[in-house]
């Protein structure tokens, strides 16, 4: 294993188990919660996730000796599709956490600036915003690639 591969996995594993750990806790907070928030944190934890393991697999590695068999296979004629659709995915979880983000930022602003109507928006129009944002984030990763 290179060096920096073991330093990010010296770090990363505590981090992404702790931040699992964070993910249980929100769960068991659910009653005082309200279930935009939830929604929202939730959807932002997965991709955050997704994305962290999608980044070690795309970039992180092809360092590793005994990897080099699945990027020697990707590497091939007749699997394009997979390569790209990886690569893809890889850029789009980029684009979804930025999203993630957004709503996540949106709505805790909302609940300072608009403490009355916050709760009434949120649990209306959540779901319609992160379809949105989320279509958005994939047309413009769409779009670049």
């Amino acid at each position: 294993m290179t060096l920096i591969n073991a330093v990010m996995i010296a770090y990363g594993l505590p981090m992404t188990l702790t931040y699992i750990l964070v993910v249980v806790s929100v769960i068991a907070l659910r009653k005082e919660l309200t279930s935009s928030f939830l929604a929202i944190y939730l959807i932002m934890a997965a991709v955050n996730l997704t994305t962290y393991f999608s980044t070690w697999w795309t970039h992180r590695l092809r360092s590793e000796l005994f990897f080099f068999w699945y990027y020697e296979w990707s590497m091939q004629p007749g699997v394009e599709l997979w390569r790209t659709f990886h690569q893809f995915l890889a850029s789009y979880f980029f684009y979804a956490q930025n999203s993630c983000c957004f709503m996540f930022t949106a709505n805790r602003f909302t609940s300072i600036v608009f403490p009355s109507r916050h709760i009434t928006f949120w649990r209306s129009y959540h779901w319609h915003l992160q379809f949105a944002i989320h279509f958005l984030s994939l047309g413009i990763c769409v779009a670049t690639r």
